[in-house]
């Protein structure tokens, strides 16, 4: 009986030990995927407002948007069509994408996907 409280005592100590070792591996993993998704954010914010400055230009050239005419067209291929390279979006592996809609050509609305927030943020023409 001696021997089996003895067995315990030790035991305890190191399956609190070995946990809280997992737990901090753990914790430091999860920060880490939130500062890339923080450091992704912070990209595909900046892509966006190159965009919607290319956006721009092409409307004082033009006086008017693009119009998406294509039937299941991805917007990145539409805006590229018309603007010239783009900048890629850092989640386009992952199958998100962002959102192009101009129904009219006197407005644009681009939607992103925020890692961070998750959830998705919209721009509007001027």
């Amino acid at each position: 009986m001696t021997n089996q409280k003895g067995v315990v005592v030790v035991l305890i100590p190191l399956m609190l030990a070995a946990i809280g070792l997992v737990s901090t591996g753990v914790m430091a993993n999860i920060d880490h995927e939130k500062s890339q998704a923080v450091k992704r954010d912070q990209q595909r914010t900046a892509d966006i407002q190159i965009i919607k400055n290319k956006l721009a230009d092409y409307y004082q050239a033009n006086k008017t948007y693009p119009l998406e005419k294509k039937e299941n067209a991805k917007a990145a291929q539409v805006l590229q069509q018309y603007l010239g390279d783009l900048p890629d979006d850092p989640l386009k592996d992952k199958g998100i994408h962002f959102i192009y809609w101009s129904g009219d050509n006197l407005a644009f609305t681009l939607t992103y996907f925020s890692e961070a927030d998750h959830h998705f943020k919209v721009v509007f023409s001027d």
